[in-house]
């Protein structure tokens, strides 16, 4: 019998995530007085950025022959937060190229309270947008990630995960032109290529997979790293 365990989102999170929208809705309909926010934006050649993200995990698995104490394992579960610095490059009209080599913090909220996991993330996603509309553009991205993590004390762990893990990750968003800088939101869905089985005794953990939903926040611009000091 699956033995999924899911983390969901506070009323009070969701409410703070539409605000945020309505708010930056607002200020990318606060034209530049010569016409359209960064008019050109998107046919630069390369745009870069700093991408930060809040991810709520949920792992899933299957028991064969229980019976046995779940209070025990080591699930990674829970909210994390992290942050990806951005390079992308256009190789196609309205098709980018996207790097975002970062860094994502988690703790296991089941079984090990006080440890926690320090996770390297490489994904390399291909982005498509739509069609601008005044001061925002949505868009579709999706890929492949590559993360390593790094926690000393992963092997002790009742569950010991692999450190590399391959996965997919997909998602939508809309990107907003401000006056200085292209700002972005958007949510993403990180699923491994391949589950996972461990043996505990006598049992055995089989399809066990940690997914993901990301919440994402970017700041972009050709000039990189020069929209800060303006």
């Amino acid at each position: 019998m699956a033995q999924p365990v899911f983390i969901m989102l506070r009323s009070k999170q969701i409410i703070t995530i539409f605000a945020i929208l309505f708010s930056l809705f607002g200020q990318a309909q606060k034209r530049h007085p010569s016409g359209l926010n960064l008019r050109g934006a998107d046919e630069e050649l390369w745009n870069f950025g700093i991408l930060f993200n809040l991810t709520n995990y949920g792992t899933s698995y299957t028991i064969e022959n229980p019976p046995i104490d779940e209070t025990a394992l080591n699930i990674f579960d829970g909210i994390a937060g992290g942050f990806r610095l951005v390079a992308e490059h256009r190789i196609l009209e309205r098709t980018d190229l996207r790097i975002e080599p970062g860094i994502l913090l988690n703790r296991a909220a089941i079984g090990n309270p006080e440890g926690g996991i320090t996770e390297v993330q490489l994904p390399l996603l291909i982005k498509y947008q739509g069609e601008r509309h005044a001061n925002y553009n949505p868009f579709i991205l999706g890929g492949y990630l590559a993360s390593y993590k790094t926690s000393q004390e992963l092997e002790s762990w009742t569950i010991p995960y692999n450190r590399l893990m391959h996965s997919i990750e997909l998602g939508a968003g809309v990107d907003f032109y401000l006056k200085k800088s292209k700002l972005a939101l958007g949510i993403r869905m990180i699923t491994p290529i391949v589950s996972d089985q461990k043996e505990l005794g006598s049992s055995v953990l089989k399809d066990l997979q940690s997914k993901a939903v990301l919440f994402t926040i970017s700041f972009e611009t050709k000039d990189g790293w020069k929209l800060y000091a303006r």
